[in-house]
């Protein structure tokens, strides 16, 4: 289930075994984010990382690299092999005294996988198992995914001493219950400080009442934070506006559904019953549609440049939406806060005003069109002036 804090804890072992010096390396798949939704820079970025362990390994590592000066045009088991396999194995016993522990979050996040099916899920979980397997140091992995058909298999075909399974959903709802509880007391709490709106320090009923909204999603209560934090002088209304709403229902999927909506219609330019709503609506699939169905990630200034709208226009697009997009200060890419949003606004059974709601196949048409239309204006013979 998108949204239970896979990642956060991900993050969170990561940060920990870095302090303790035995992380070796990480790698967080994160869809639509350009190299970083790639296994094709998989095994070359866990290797660079892992050479900083031992001046021996760091040799090793540096050999394979030059050895295969061609090694990106491999396939990715026998990149792994030769840029990690091959040079860890090669360690006596007394190179590195701990267990190294390599995490790897959102393994259904990879592009490839979603393109070319279950072969690549299959490839990358084999990886993981082989490098477990070394003699000469000892290698842990944790790994975080969705339930995704291809991994849940690929997984279930090693399953051994070795490997143990953890499905978050399993835990009990009491545990996760006061995690949600002490994570809403301390983002309300901050919100009221950083907004001096002591209002916003909500009861314990107040929190229960989230927390159950919650559904037992960690996304859902950031989201909740967010949204609250960025309404500024209209904080305290979106908080009771929330508080004000039911909690029937029975699929945490349908809270998370009714709250997007929610942060849409509050965040949103496009005020869905005005008379006048088609430009504004037309501005927000075009700046929102293409963020949401982009294959790599980009800066403001590209947005800017591929789209013939004003900064202006775009910026303000992007701010009144930060709830649910991560919009830069300086010039550096523009991100989803989740892959749950996109999930949601993609889909039109679950994204029910047709304002919102983002149509793949003409976003995607947009696109093409953007792109033939920079083509036609900057590509010219002889790009590279060659003689």
């Amino acid at each position: 289930m998108a949204g239970t804090g896979k990642s956060t804890i991900a993050l969170t072992v990561a940060r920990d075994q870095y302090e303790r010096r035995r992380l070796g390396a990480s790698f967080f798949f994160t869809r639509g984010g350009g190299a970083l939704a790639s296994v094709r820079s998989f095994a070359a970025t866990i290797a660079a990382q892992l050479r900083e362990f031992s001046p021996e390994l760091k040799k090793g590592i540096n050999y394979a690299a030059m050895a295969n000066p061609r090694i990106q045009t491999l396939t990715l088991y026998d990149q792994w092999k030769k840029l990690v396999i091959e040079p860890l194995s090669r360690l006596t016993n007394e190179s590195i005294s701990h267990p190294l522990v390599i995490v790897i979050d959102a393994l259904d996040e990879c592009d490839e996988g979603a393109s070319y099916g279950d072969k690549t899920f299959s490839v990358l979980i084999q990886c993981l198992k082989d490098v477990t397997t070394i003699e000469s140091v000892e290698i842990r992995v944790f790994a975080t995914s969705r339930p995704h058909g291809g991994i849940k298999m690929g997984f279930d075909r090693i399953l051994n001493k070795a490997f143990r399974g953890f499905i978050l959903q399993d835990i009990e709802k009491s545990i996760v219950d006061e995690d949600l509880t002490v994570f809403y007391k301390e983002k309300l709490g901050e919100a009221a400080d950083r907004l001096d709106r002591p209002d916003l320090r909500c009861s314990d009923e107040a929190i229960k009442h989230l927390v159950e909204k919650s559904h037992g999603l960690f996304i859902h209560a950031a989201t909740i934070c967010r949204f609250i934090l960025n309404g500024k002088d209209s904080a305290n209304d979106r908080l009771l506006s929330l508080l004000a709403t039911g909690n029937n229902s029975v699929k945490a999927e349908i809270e998370l559904d009714k709250l997007y909506t929610t942060v849409l219609e509050s965040s949103s330019a496009v005020n869905p019953e005005a008379e006048d709503k088609q430009p504004k609506q037309e501005l927000f699939h075009r700046i929102i549609g293409s963020i949401v169905i982009l294959f790599d990630v980009m800066t403001i200034s590209d947005l800017v440049m591929m789209l013939q709208e004003s900064k202006e226009q775009v910026l303000t697009t992007l701010n009144l939406h930060k709830s649910v997009i991560d919009v830069p200060k300086s010039n550096l890419h523009i991100r989803l806060l989740h892959p749950s949003f996109r999930d949601f606004i993609l889909d039109s059974k679950r994204c029910r005003h047709s304002s919102f709601s983002i149509d793949p196949r003409e976003a995607h048409g947009r696109l093409f069109r953007y792109c033939l239309r920079i083509m036609k204006e900057h590509l010219r013979r002889n790009m590279c002036s060659s003689s």
